[in-house]
């Protein structure tokens, strides 16, 4: 899934895409543990995908809390401007 298409996912669908990547993440690392990994680069894919939807979810919560003057930010996030 490219980022143009991530961005333009609800944050609902975004919660949900993390929830299967983190899933599929911990298959992986159990199949590799067993040796039983078809694909090693794809343990790679998939840390770079969670790190852009948590970097895409980061900027919306900062986009909404900017809107609002601030106020309610998640997890004592700071605006920065």
């Amino acid at each position: 899934m490219t980022l143009e298409e991530m961005r333009n996912l609800s944050p609902d669908a975004i919660a949900a895409q993390e929830g299967l990547l983190r899933k599929e993440r911990f298959n992986l690392r159990f199949r590799k543990a067993m040796g039983e990994v078809e694909n090693p680069m794809r343990l790679r894919a998939i840390r770079r995908e969670l790190a852009q939807i948590k970097t895409i979810q980061n900027e919306k919560v900062r986009a909404v809390a900017k809107e609002g003057g601030g106020q309610g930010l998640e997890r004592g996030l700071r605006v920065k401007g």
